[in-house]
């Protein structure tokens, strides 16, 4: 007994007392603080969440819109240029749209056809083809616009590594709106940067051809010239009877020869011949095989 009343110090309660208010205050002071960083973590958590999920739906509704684009039959190059600006920056939607803008005014200015519109037959009127066709002014049009649009993926994807495919594509456009304009060594330097390209990305093929297209331009090869509707002469145009231009039926006729004469018909097997049939001309004193 006297040793536990020895244990008992003076004010120990009220030390104790202190001790558990301190920790108190210390709890008072720190709740919002902390409270206010937890906080602002799970918020910037959930908003990154929903940042990214906003990102992914705004990349799949671009590759959507491009889909559609091109499904429709009449895609037009200002159009897909304007999905790519609208589009900058999801992923590889922009270069994708302008490249296949590029492609379809390169090809209006080489077929001398507007985009979006048949190729006018045998039998199209006059109105039929100068609506399609494209003149002079036009085509320069639009090989300008298709070198811009060639020229800008080029530069957005020449350094990087994960779309050389589309660079290569670029650059093999530049070469094609060079060659319809007549720039050959033009067109020859602009394969060497798509072969110097490719090899660099590991495409040896392409890096392959586009040398040896390159090599072949130096050495004078042209590609074949499409003749617009326009630049041929009439008679051409005009299919006659026969389905051959500029040719009569007669003439048609006077070319292939003489005619074989109709072949008498063979009788069946087991028929006798017709009495009107000729009598063969054995010689006399000759006798069938067989014969006595």
């Amino acid at each position: 007994m006297d040793d536990r009343q020895s244990q008992i110090r003076e004010g120990a309660g009220l030390e104790e007392s202190r001790v558990n208010q301190e920790f108190v205050d210390f709890l008072k002071k720190a709740f919002w603080p902390v409270m206010i960083i937890v906080a602002v973590a799970v918020v910037s958590f959930r908003g990154f969440q929903m940042y990214e999920q906003a990102k992914e739906a705004s990349l799949a509704q671009a590759f959507f819109d491009l889909d559609v684009t091109l499904a429709s039959d009449t895609p037009s190059p200002e159009a897909l240029a304007a999905l790519a600006d609208e589009h900058e920056g999801q992923g590889s939607v922009s270069s994708i749209a302008r490249l296949e803008a590029a492609d379809i005014a390169r090809r209006a200015a080489i077929t001398g056809v507007e985009p979006g519109l048949p190729t006018p037959g045998p039998d199209a009127t006059d109105e039929e083809r100068a609506e399609a066709s494209v003149d002079e002014t036009e085509r320069g049009a639009y090989l300008d616009r298709a070198d811009e649009l060639y020229s800008r993926v080029w530069q957005d994807t020449e350094s990087d590594a994960g779309q050389g495919l589309l660079a290569i594509s670029a650059g093999y456009g530049l070469g094609a709106v060079s060659e319809a304009r007549g720039a050959w060594d033009d067109a020859a330097d602009r394969y060497d940067r798509v072969s110097e390209l490719a090899a660099l990305r590991g495409f040896d093929l392409q890096a392959r051809i586009a040398k040896r297209r390159a090599e072949d331009i130096r050495g004078g090869a042209r590609p074949p010239r499409i003749w617009q509707a326009a630049e041929l002469p009439e008679d051409e145009l005009v299919m006659g009877e026969s389905d051959l231009p500029g040719r009569s039926d007669e003439e048609v006729e006077d070319a292939s020869g003489p005619m074989l004469p109709d072949l008498p018909e063979t009788p069946n097997a087991g028929e006798a011949p017709s009495e009107d049939a000729p009598a063969d001309d054995a010689p006399a004193g000759e006798t069938s095989p067989g014969g006595g």
